[in-house]
Formats: structure tokens, sequence, C-alpha cells
């Protein structure tokens, strides 16, 4: 018996509708029907949920099924969405936005090739905007200028690299297959390939402190960073954990991007550290033998330190931020 039809027999012997069990598992009610009805192969992720909503194991879904080809083409899967989010991030902005000169590709692209009903929790709120988007595709002229910017604005909130990591996992395989071979062709035609090989892969830190050198401490991930950015200097990415520059738009779980030196500006944020102590974002104001440390969150104070106790690790010069 297949998976959809092990799915279905569960699903009636206790008695629920599509609806009710695809509320409990998280995944909407097409998907569900389309599972059921072997017209998609669902990821072990969203198996997993079925499972637990159903209240049995995993393995009774899988049972009667070839596990070994479901684990090999799952693999498949992971590696190819794995691709999909690195050509995604190529053709986005910090934001997760697409390039300007890509959004129309992008869109066309992903609603060809794949379901984005679990992005937007039904299929009538797809519609609404893939109707909206391709008549300001296809008809620019229709609309005024202020318009075109509501729109589009609606746009990159509805497709942009966070929407669509949503859904790749609630897609089969050939559908992800497909839209990676989109992608790549995409990007070859775009010549993007050329300007991702100048890009630069600074690392990404949990915290620094004063007198450990960067390269001793513990890599958490990498930023991507153009040449430009770079120019030469000792650059590395930093995870903010603190409010302390609210008021310069950096929150607490963001990713500063920081060039390493000992001198700055009152004007500069800078990562500074108190003693040993793990640094902090402030700006620095020193006047004789004492240092101000400013915040710009409104409900914090300033502080005052003794100048031989501050240690300037670097300079803030871009903050990112991921919504997943």
């Amino acid at each position: 018996m297949s998976i959809g039809k092990n799915i279905k027999k569960y699903r009636k012997k206790l008695g629920f509708t599509q609806m009710e069990l695809a509320t409990k598992a998280n995944i909407s009610r097409s998907y569900l029907g389309d599972v059921e009805n072997e017209r998609y192969n669902v990821s072990l992720d969203v198996l997993g949920k079925i499972a637990k909503a159903l209240n049995i194991d995993i393995s009774v879904l899988l049972n009667e099924t070839n596990d070994t080809e479901i684990y090999h083409i799952e693999n498949k899967k992971e590696k190819s969405i794995s691709e999909i989010l690195s050509l995604l991030r190529l053709t986005s902005d910090d934001e997760g936005y697409f390039l300007n000169d890509l959004k129309e590709n992008i869109f066309n692209l992903t609603i060809s090739n794949l379901r984005l009903d679990p992005a937007f929790h039904n299929s009538s709120e797809k519609k609404h905007y893939e109707k909206a988007f391709n008549v300001i595709h296809e008809s620019p002229s229709k609309y005024s200028i202020k318009e075109k910017q509501e729109i589009l604005q609606e746009l990159d909130t509805a497709y942009n690299y966070r929407t669509i990591k949503h859904v790749l996992e609630d897609n089969d395989y050939e559908s992800i297959k497909q839209y990676l071979t989109s992608l790549q062709k995409l990007v070859k035609l775009q010549n993007l390939q050329l300007f991702a090989n100048k890009q630069i892969k600074v690392p990404v830190l949990g915290s620094v402190k004063a007198g450990i050198p960067i390269e001793q401490k513990e890599c958490i991930g990498y930023e991507i960073v153009g040449p430009e950015t770079v120019s030469g200097r000792e650059v590395f990415g930093l995870l903010v954990k603190e409010d302390s520059m609210v008021g310069d738009g950096i929150y607490n779980g963001d990713t500063v991007i920081v060039v390493k030196q000992r001198e700055i500006s009152s004007s500069d944020i800078a990562v500074v550290a108190i003693n040993e102590d793990e640094a902090t974002l402030k700006r620095v104001k020193c006047e004789g033998e004492i240092c101000m440390l400013m915040p710009s969150n409104p409900s914090l104070q300033p502080s005052l330190v003794p100048i031989k106790d501050v240690f300037i690790i670097g300079k803030v010069i871009q903050s990112r931020r991921y919504f997943e």
C-alpha cells in the first residue's frame, strides 16, 4: 500500500476529515489531498507531522513501501534545496528581497514550478497574488507610479527568500529538481556566477573579547560580502545579542559586519570591550581619561568608563537580518 493510501486509511480510521487532519498537521488541506491521491511525494518532515497528528509512528505510514528508495530521494531533495537556497541568496539583497532586474524572472520561475499554498495558507490568496503580479508585469502602463510601487512592495513581501524557503520542504522532489534547473539557467544567463566568484566569505562569531585574536574565536557561520566592502581590510561578522543599538535599526539576533580597527570616530558604531568582558555595540566618545559609551536605545543610559579599560575591536559597517 502506498504512503498516500496509508494516510487515508488511518485518517478514516480515526474519523478525521481531510481538513481536520491538515489543521492538526499544520499543512494545507489541498496539499494533503494531493498526497493522499498520490499526486505529490510527501517529504519526511511533513510525513512526521501527519504521523504525529494521527498519533502513530512514522514507520507505520512507511509500511509496505520501499523505504530505501524514499530515503534516497529525500537525501537528493535536501541537497537540491540547499543548492536552491544558495542561488536565491545570490539573487537577493541582505533583506531577502530579489534584485530589481530579477524580480519578474524569479516570480515566473517560482509560480511555474512550486506549490506556494503553504506560504500563503490557502490557494485563493496565492491566486490573488499571482494575478496581480502577472498583470503589472504584462501591462505596466495601466498603473500610476504610486500604484506600481505599492504592488511591487507587496510582491517583495509575498515572494522573497523567506517565503520560498518556507515552501520548499512541502514540494515533491520532481518540483524541487525542476525549480533548481530553472534557477541554474537563470543564474548562468544573467552571468551571476561571475559576480558570485568575486564575493568574499567572512566568518561570523558568536562573541569577541579584548585581547583574544579573532581567528581564535569559534566561527558559528559565514556571511557573503562584496569586494568593495572589504577593500583589503580585515572583516568579520558578529551575532548581536543585545538591544543597545535599536535606534540604529540593529536588533538582538541580527548579524553585523565589522571592520577590525582600533581607531573610530564618535559617530561610528563600535564593537567595544570593557576589561575582559564580551564586546558590546556602542558609540564611544573619549575626553581626557574618560570614555562615554553611548547606546541608541532610549531605555538605556550612557556609561562612563576609564579610558584604560576601553578596548576598541572594530567598526560596524553593515547590519543584516534574517527572519528564519
